[in-house]
């Protein structure tokens, strides 16, 4: 694969609020290099082999290295053809397949409705109807909204996430446009439907950049909007974002779109780090590279974030919530001085940063980290309070638990998914796993 220029396109720091390497990186590919299935084809072929390391540490905050606990890699395996199961052999942990969308690669629950509003990285929202009574899902056929016009769906850029108002009367999006420029914005709800005409927009971004676009959307227990934004793009973090606390690259961000103020179309919520100066305002964490998926557990507000690695390491972070709420406010992930706990290129790690309590190489073909949700279910009992997590590039699925800010487990849970892209909750807190081979499957025992 041929190495590209380090850097494209001019600094763009400060770009931030509206007013009223790229190369795959390094024959590996970062999140979501992940969704191109032609990439992903390139991607296998530069040498993977078997052995990833996995390794799990006590706790997320100033921990020593770890020593890990090694787990076997894996080698690509046939995908599994109509709708069907895949799974262990015990038959306790079963993924249903409820049926398929054009790459889907992001779902939002909304509050008081039985209906999954899933993004498809081209820029269509299509929904997955819960039937009561029976479990079962089907997926509607009708596009509720399709900006495929304006969206660069390909590569790392699309429509890459989707999350509702505590209420559930508004929607929101998060994509990049055609010149590579990040988006976010809001819809009203119309009963089932999306009011495509009150569209607003929140925040843009200019990204020349193709990759790192982040693009996770989370509404906190705390009802606050929570946006992963990548590090801006290219190898090492060359325009040095994620740690310049003033800018809102390699971040996760934390607004309030129900209260807007000083001409934005959001408030600054209190209990920002930097609301008071020291950096963006915006800011809720920094030290990101790429937070492509990240969740808060239902039950207790703790924090999981998958930061997707540069060259070696996969990470997963947890960051503990005080009384249910303040999950991760002001960490720092470290990101460029470590990739995950290790020096990157001779970097040195912040003070206080908080090295991840999951981590794993690429010496098995892991390419991208993307993580899950704690499920807090019914439906399958083993898998309560765990997080189940995957890598774009490898198909087992694992699963973590986390007790008193310990990870105790971190084990395959027996079942595979081919291009994984993301996870999905819905508001009984049962389980959803997308994959770029067009499938949406469901946890389900056995």
């Amino acid at each position: 694969m041929d190495e590209p220029a380090e850097h494209i396109g001019t600094d763009h720091q400060q770009a931030r609020r509206p007013s009223g390497s790229t190369r795959c990186e390094r024959a590996r590919a970062k999140v979501v290099c992940a969704v191109s299935a032609v990439a992903l084809a390139s991607l296998i072929a530069e040498g993977c082999s078997s052995g990833t390391t996995y390794s799990s540490s006590a706790t997320g905050v100033r921990r020593p290295a770890s020593t890990g606990d090694p787990a076997g890699g894996a080698s690509p395996r046939p995908a599994a053809s109509g709708l069907g199961r895949r799974g262990d052999p015990n038959g306790r942990i079963r993924l249903d397949q409820i049926g398929t969308m054009d790459q889907p690669v992001a779902m939002a629950n909304r509050p008081g409705y039985r209906i999954l509003y899933v993004a498809e990285q081209a820029g269509r929202v299509r929904t997955v109807r819960l039937r009561d009574g029976g479990g079962t899902a089907s997926i509607d056929q009708a596009v509720l909204l399709d900006i495929t016009g304006e969206v660069d769906g390909q590569g790392e850029r699309g429509l890459l996430g989707l999350a509702f108002s505590p209420g559930g009367d508004t929607l929101f999006a998060y994509f990049t446009d055609r010149t590579g420029s990040i988006h976010l914005v809001s819809y009203r709800m119309d009963g089932e439907q999306i009011d495509t005409g009150s569209r607003a927009e929140l925040l843009s971004l200019a990204h020349e950049r193709p990759n790192h676009n982040g693009g996770q959307l989370a509404t906190g227990p705390d009802g606050m909007l929570y946006v992963g934004v990548g590090d801006g793009g290219g190898g090492g973090d060359p325009d040095h974002n994620a740690q310049n606390t003033g800018t809102l690259y390699g971040k996760i961000l934390r607004i309030d779109p129900a209260r807007p103020s000083d001409g934005n179309r959001y408030g600054i919520p209190q209990g920002n780090p930097f609301a008071n100066g020291g950096g963006a305002p915006e800011v809720w964490l920094y030290g990101a590279r790429n937070p492509w998926r990240f969740s808060f557990d239902r039950a207790t507000g703790d924090l999981w974030v998958g930061d997707v690695g540069q060259d070696q390491i996969e990470e997963i972070d947890f960051l503990p919530a005080t009384d249910g709420r303040d999950a991760g406010r002001g960490a720092n992930l470290g990101w460029p001085g470590m990739e995950g706990s290790r020096p990157y290129e001779g970097g040195t790690e912040p003070d206080g940063a908080v090295r991840p309590v999951i981590e794993y190489d690429h010496a098995g073909g892991g390419c991208s980290v993307i993580s899950g949700y704690v499920y807090r279910g019914t439906a399958v009992p083993s898998l309560v309070g765990v997080l189940p997590y995957g890598d774009y590039c490898m198909e087992p699925i694992r699963g973590a638990r986390a007790e008193d800010g310990r990870v105790t487990e971190n084990n395959p849970l027996g079942v595979t998914v081919q291009q994984l892209s993301s996870f999905g909750e819905d508001n009984d807190g049962e389980l959803y796993v997308m994959s770029q081979s067009n499938a949406i499957y469901r946890f389900v025992e056995g």
